[in-house]
């Protein structure tokens, strides 16, 4: 399965697919929830890990659909996503773009 498909399929489920496409506040809710699911992820134990991380997940979809991003898109994602010091980097570069054009 692609992200986008993933993607599409959460957001069928979610509230702005429910009761009406085009408004912002619908941002809201996915963010507030992403944030608190990150919590929740930091402070679980290795066995809810994988639950925690598909709440994660489809916050994530959510919250890229809203703002109208596919995360298919690697030009979409450039720029937004960036890999810490040391993760893929080489000493020219310390810090680049995961999806680079």
């Amino acid at each position: 399965m692609k992200l986008s498909d993933y993607q599409q399929a959460a957001h069928r489920t979610s509230l702005q697919a429910r009761h009406g496409e085009g408004d912002m506040a619908y941002l809201i809710y996915p963010t507030l929830k992403l944030a608190g699911e990150a919590g929740e992820f930091a402070e679980e134990d290795r066995a809810a890990l994988a639950g925690e991380l598909g709440d994660v997940l489809w916050y994530v979809a959510e919250v890229a659909t809203v703002l109208g991003l596919d995360l298919d898109r690697r030009d979409a994602l450039a720029g937004v996503i960036t890999l810490p010091l040391g993760l893929g980097s080489s000493p020219a570069s310390p810090s680049r773009s995961c999806c680079p054009g």
